[in-house]
């Protein structure tokens, strides 16, 4: 519900700040004191297109604000939150500020939006009856949401829309996997040659990397024989050798030591020397007499690193890529040898939710069918009510030729006002009473499923007498059980009804003009009725007549 709302600076409002009631509000006035205009700015409020003229003259800016409880409202807490909008707490704010050139910027929650997500955020809130800005119920979808809402149909929906999905994802299965006969056998053909080129390379992880660290010594095995033999000549075969020599120095060191010389730790050194330079020696033996010179091996080492290097250029980087291509083409292999199998499959498996679905749309359709004749004939009665008492009302479901998520009715709200005119849709009536009358009479009816919290009527008595005035007056008085209802109005008989009676005025002063409002209770609400009902020379009979009038309406 709208809690307050405070206007700074636009058109012919300097500074005004209203606090409302949780039920119904009444705007009253004498003709041209200003209540449209605080209507036209909720308008802006809620994304109505702004412009410069909108500024009071001599101001740089206007200002606009509104708080709201959005406690109860929870597809408006849903699409906040997917905004990263949601209010802290049960309250959350709406600012608009136009400045003199026009533009104009929007704040929720002190946070900037655009102008279409402010409108998006207006739709959850309010309907202004009289114009047709923020009036959810011109919106066919607006219209089948309140008729299943009143069906009690949110569990047949999510059926529905479970089963609509599940439908929608295997008829995308069949058409990605249609394919003529020539283009299957073809991508088989493919398929098959690139498994059996992998397959018949008999990869194994590691092996190019096991080549690149064989191929040195194989395209060196001459040279690594030669100079392997060379180190084992110098170091022990040859006549003069290392070793040799270290064995003569080590017998003229023991002969030293033996006639007294004492160094015998030298002789010690020697002889560890002499045993690491053997060990060597053998390792260089070993090395030369496992050395290949196998021309035959080096070749087929190097076919096979160019059979590898080719299958990394087609199917991977690597040979792990290679064999993971491998095993996603014979999968893709094996889906198009048996796809006249998974067609088949497909096929049933598609009839067999459609089977479903349908039944549902159908069950669906049928509860829209029963509950919108109901509504349509209690729309009906309430336009009599309201002083139409030869306007049709009917709730038309035309089937479409695909079911949604929502099933397969095509949902719009007809209205014929007056007789010989054509029944058509509701968001086609042009006259401002005659349009406020119906939704006031479909609200009345749909009361209990609408989720729109804040309704606005304007012009709603216009060619309404007295008695008409008092009916109208106890509808909105109903109405605002469910709603917060905020309603502009010249007729005493509809202001008695009024939990809350905001008195708009306009003031000249100075060659200045200002409206101003301010709320009544007590003497100064029956003397505003009262003025109502005679005018400005207000006789105790009035009075008495506006006393009565608030009595009635409150028994």
């Amino acid at each position: 519900m709208l809690l307050n709302l405070a206007i700074k600076n636009y058109a012919l409002i300097d500074d005004l700040r209203l606090e409302f009631s949780g039920n119904m509000s009444v705007f009253t006035g004498e003709t041209g004191a200003g209540k449209s205009i605080i209507v036209e700015s909720i308008k802006l409020l809620l994304g109505e297109r702004a412009s410069s003229e909108l500024v009071k003259k001599g101001a740089e800016n206007c200002l606009i604000s509104g708080e709201f409880d959005v406690s109860k409202l929870k597809a408006l807490n849903k699409y906040l939150k997917e905004l990263a909008l949601e209010p802290e707490d049960e309250t959350f704010f709406i600012r608009r500020e136009i400045d003199v050139s026009g533009k104009s910027r929007a704040y929720v929650n002190d946070v900037p939006v655009n102008i279409k997500t402010l409108g998006n955020i207006g739709d959850y809130l309010v309907d202004i009856h009289g114009q047709h800005e923020h009036q959810s119920l011109f919106s066919g979808t607006a219209q089948r949401k309140l008729l299943d809402n009143f069906a009690d149909a949110e569990k047949l929906l999510t059926e529905i829309s479970k089963s609509y999905e599940i439908w929608k994802q295997l008829l995308f299965q069949k058409e990605s996997k249609v394919l003529s006969e020539q283009e299957k056998q073809r991508l088989v053909e493919i398929y098959s040659f690139q498994v059996k080129e992998i397959d018949s390379a008999s990869l194994r992880v590691g092996e190019d990397e096991e080549i690149e660290a064989s191929l040195p010594r194989l395209k060196n095995a001459g040279k690594l024989m030669e100079l392997s033999q060379g180190a084992y000549s110098i170091l022990y075969e040859s006549e003069g050798s290392i070793l040799e020599n270290l064995g003569k120095v080590q017998k003229l060191i023991e002969n030293i030591d033996s006639i007294g010389g004492n160094i015998k730790e030298v002789s010690e050194n020697l002889k560890s020397v002499i045993a690491s330079l053997q060990d060597s020696a053998g390792q260089i033996e070993s090395y030369k007499e496992n050395l290949e010179s196998d021309p035959g091996a080096l070749e087929k080492l190097l076919e096979r690193q160019d059979l590898i290097r080719n299958l990394k250029k087609k199917y991977g980087l690597t040979i792990e890529e290679i064999l993971g291509f491998r095993e996603k083409t014979a999968k893709e292999l094996d889906g198009l040898l048996k796809l006249d199998q998974n067609r088949q499959e497909l096929e049933k498996e598609i009839e067999k939710t459609e089977k479903i679905l349908f039944s549902l749309c159908e069950k669906l359709s049928n509860e829209r069918k029963k509950w919108g004749g109901k509504l349509s004939e209690g729309v009906k009665k309430e336009l009599a009510f309201l002083g139409m008492k030869k306007a049709r009302f009917e709730i038309s479901l035309e089937k479409t030729a695909e079911p949604s998520a929502e099933g397969w009715d095509k949902v719009e709200f007809m209205f014929q006002p007056n007789p010989g005119e054509d029944l058509k849709p509701l968001k086609d009536i042009a006259s401002g009473g005659e349009i406020s009358r119906g939704m006031l009479a479909i609200k009345t009816v749909f009361s209990s499923a609408d989720e729109v919290p804040v309704l606005i009527f304007d012009e709603i008595d216009t060619g309404l007498g007295g008695p008409m005035g008092q009916v109208v007056g106890k509808k909105m008085s109903d109405l605002s059980k469910h709603h917060q209802v905020i309603c502009v109005t010249h007729l005493p008989q509809i202001a008695a009804f009024a939990d809350q009676n905001i008195s708009v005025t306009k003031e000249t002063s100075n060659t200045k003009t200002k409206i101003k409002a301010r709320t009544l209770s007590g003497n100064d609400r029956v003397e505003e009725i009262a003025r109502m009902l005679s005018g400005e020379n207000i006789s105790d009979s009035a009075r008495k007549h506006a006393q009565e009038l608030i009595s009635g309406a409150q028994a």
